[in-house]
């Protein structure tokens, strides 16, 4: 599921000025962040929390990618895409043969639903504050 969210900045401030102080936010939330700068106006920020090993397959592991752009000089547009694959395997499996992976994939589907909001927090306010 992607989100789109769109914020007004000022026409002076870098995309990777925004980039490095939502990664600053997120790291500081325990996050591990990788952001690519592409060009000028775009970038993509990829923001994993337990998303490796055992976690990762029961479901815990909550990891989005928002492209993040800049139109017309004073708009920041982000869309965040979401990792649901894992949690979706994690709740079946769960379901049909034991509950332990259920549980434990409601458990990342509620860390998930809140990361997108988390990461466009973090470029608001990188946005503003550059």
């Amino acid at each position: 599921m992607a989100t789109t969210k769109t914020f007004p900045i000022q026409e002076n401030v870098r995309l990777e000025q925004i980039l490095s102080a939502a990664e600053q936010n997120l790291v500081a939330q325990g996050y591990s962040v990788q952001p690519v700068q592409m060009n000028e106006v775009s970038g993509t920020l990829t923001v994993s929390k337990d998303y490796d090993g055992v976690k990762k397959l029961i479901g815990l592991g909550s990891s989005c990618r928002a492209t993040v752009s800049i139109q017309n000089g004073n708009t920041l547009m982000v869309n965040i895409d979401s990792e649901w694959t894992n949690k979706i395997l994690a709740m079946a499996i769960g379901w049909f043969f034991c509950l332990v992976p259920l549980i434990t994939g409601i458990v990342g589907c509620t860390n998930q639903s809140g990361l997108p909001n988390k990461i466009a927090d973090a470029l608001m306010i990188a946005s503003t504050n550059p």
